[in-house]
């Protein structure tokens, strides 16, 4: 254990009274500390039994009076503490193990095993080690890496073993041929463990991922096993290309099974651009492109322009310059992203309404192709947050001998955070009562209309089921991968589950 001082400059007038909340981040150590404290004559406390090489958050605020109301803003502050090696002097007999040194492996080929290798993992000492080896020992964990795609297929493979600390070595055995596996070694003692050190072997035969020399012996018979390794891996692809006629046949056996209850699809899809861009005279959502002013673009997507704009048009809005955002093509556009658009605007049409999902307020089909809805003017919640995450490590760097109490900011406490959260919940538990799936949310699609508002948007992707409650693309078309789920990925589906 070890304590911290902590020192901060007050204003003019001083708070008489300060409430102060500890935290860490290390799942070893997970704690809470707070306390009440009357103004100091100097403004400084001690803060003890802090754990080594943990990561602290401190929350402080200062009060007027001794009930703790009406207090000033928090005041939030990190810091890490010393590792416990480096404060004592490489004690071990008060500190848990450091890594141990200079991992490496060496390969034993068997010329009578053309399947799987071995491999001598050694190492050295952690470092000022050498007068403690009686208190240490070596935990080494190896598995073999399956792709998840794979994964159903095979059976996991893993195992370790503990050797005493005056050894500085173990044999891997069975190290199958054409897999990735992954061994660690980590020093342990009773007073803990050590960082992990992980080596991986190649995939292509049995070949490190760092150059390793062949155990003598074997040099002449190389030419032999690499001979074999060609006929093994004959096999290997007969039995790929095997697994993925298997796999073919599957969904094509699922597809037939659902070819009695198929999902009646939107008309819309099957009538083409011509019926959507053909304008009713009774569509009270259409305007003229002339009352819009362009002002500037807040934003560009997968294929159009969001630009902020002024709206003068009595039909939809009563109010003069009526800031709303425009959703346009771009420039160069291809007849695939203009349906896109179109479909965009009529899927908004027959949404409705939500207090956490963008309004459609108007949209424009006769000339320029444009869509019309509310403007957010915080902008979507990705940016806010790198926004006030890079605010936070600003002022993380702050000495705590300058640290203002009474300085007063937005807080993003957890209760905003699980707001947003909830809004989110309700806006796409509204989706899916009304058959629709969004298939693209991430933060970057969610726009503030205020700081405690939040509202889902950008339908570009949008689709609406019926009876099967899935919906599978029959085109190719780009998708956010990086946020989609794995079904979606793999087998082209989309649920109502897959959206979240």
């Amino acid at each position: 254990m070890m304590s911290a001082l902590l020192h901060w400059r007050s204003e003019k007038d001083p708070s008489c009274f300060y409430e102060l909340h500890l935290m860490t981040s290390n799942p070893k150590n997970s704690e809470h500390k707070s306390d009440k404290l009357k103004a100091p004559p100097i403004s400084k406390y001690w803060i003890n039994n802090l754990h080594f090489g943990s990561n602290y958050t401190l929350h402080m605020s200062s009060y007027p009076n001794s009930e703790f109301t009406a207090g000033s803003a928090e005041i939030v502050t990190w810091f890490v503490t010393a590792d416990c090696l480096q404060a004592t002097n490489y004690n071990y007999h008060l500190c848990g193990p450091d890594e141990p040194r200079n991992v490496t492996g060496e390969l034993i080929l068997n010329p009578d095993n053309t399947s799987s290798c071995s491999v001598n993992v050694s190492w050295i000492q952690p470092q000022y080690g050498d007068d403690y080896t009686e208190m240490f020992s070596y935990l080494i964990k190896w598995y073999k890496i399956i792709p998840i795609h794979l994964s159903k297929y095979h059976k996991p493979r893993h195992s370790s073993t503990q050797v005493k600390g005056n050894r500085t070595w173990v044999e891997v055995q069975d190290i199958h041929w054409y897999y990735n596996y992954s061994i660690s070694v980590q020093a342990t003692s009773t007073k803990g463990r050590s960082k992990p050190v992980i080596l991986i072997v190649a995939h292509e035969g049995c070949q490190w991922s760092a150059p390793l020399e062949l155990t003598g012996g074997y040099h002449s018979n190389l030419n032999l096993i690499l001979g074999g390794s060609a006929g093994i891996s004959v096999i290997i692809i007969v039995l790929s290309l095997g697994i993925c006629l298997r796999i073919k046949l599957q969904r094509q056996q699922k597809c037939n099974s659902n070819e009695g209850r198929e999902e009646e699809m939107n008309p819309l899809y099957y009538r083409g651009t011509d019926y959507i861009t053909k304008v009713e005279s009774d569509d009270c959502y259409e305007i003229d492109f002339s009352s819009l002013i362009l002002l500037e673009v807040l934003g560009e997507g997968a294929f159009g322009k969001v630009y902020k704009a002024k709206l003068n048009d009595n039909k939809l809005s009563k109010e003069k310059d009526f800031i709303v955002a425009v959703k346009m093509l771009k420039d160069y556009h291809d007849f695939l992203e203009k349906k896109s658009l179109l479909l965009e605007i009529e899927f908004m049409k027959r949404l409705g309404s939500h207090p956490h999902i963008v309004s459609f307020i108007g949209c424009c089909k006769r000339d320029t192709i444009c869509l019309l809805m509310d403007y957010c003017q915080l902008g979507d919640l990705r940016s806010f947050l790198l926004r006030y995450r890079r605010g936070l490590q600003y002022k993380s760097t702050i000495s705590f001998s300058v640290l203002p109490i009474a300085q007063s900011r937005t807080e993003l406490h957890q209760t905003r955070l699980l707001s947003y959260a909830r809004q989110i919940v309700l806006a796409m538990e509204y989706m899916a009562s009304r058959k629709f799936i969004h298939r693209d949310l991430a933060a970057r699609n969610i726009l503030m209309y205020d700081e405690e508002r939040i509202k889902v948007s950008d339908f570009g992707l949008t689709r609406d089921i019926y009876e099967r409650n899935l919906y599978q693309p029959t085109s190719a078309r780009k998708l956010p991968y990086k946020w989609m789920a794995l079904e979606a990925i793999f087998d082209q589906v989309f649920t109502i589950k897959s959206d979240v």
